[in-house]
């Protein structure tokens, strides 16, 4: 129910930072109930984010997105790749350490 609720504005979000930093072509987009990573994309443009994220500030799920939508361009973690989600987001680090500090009790 809290996915269904999500995912339009998760859309809209998505599109809105594509359209922002990135202008990568995007198919769909999928919450998908993964536990080992917050995300991940396709060579094909899809988005796919993990439901524990539903339980994230609307902040750390906006990085995640951010985080995707730069895959979508180097699909790497290159310095490249960082720059790009540094422009889009220059406090990307603080979401990071959010992450790794909040990891185990999201979405359980």
């Amino acid at each position: 129910l809290i996915a269904r609720q999500r995912i339009l504005p998760l859309h809209e979000k998505i599109h809105v930072l594509n359209d922002q930093h990135f202008q990568n072509p995007l198919k769909k987009i999928f919450f998908k109930n993964n536990k080992s990573s917050w995300g991940s994309c396709s060579a094909q443009g899809n988005i796919n984010i993990s439901t524990r994220l539903l339980f994230a500030p609307t902040d750390i799920l906006e990085y995640i997105c951010i985080h995707e939508l730069a895959h979508l361009s180097e699909f790497n973690h290159s310095e490249r790749f960082w720059a790009l989600v540094e422009k889009a987001m220059p406090n990307y680090k603080e979401k990071e350490k959010w992450l790794d500090e909040n990891k185990d009790t999201i979405g359980f």
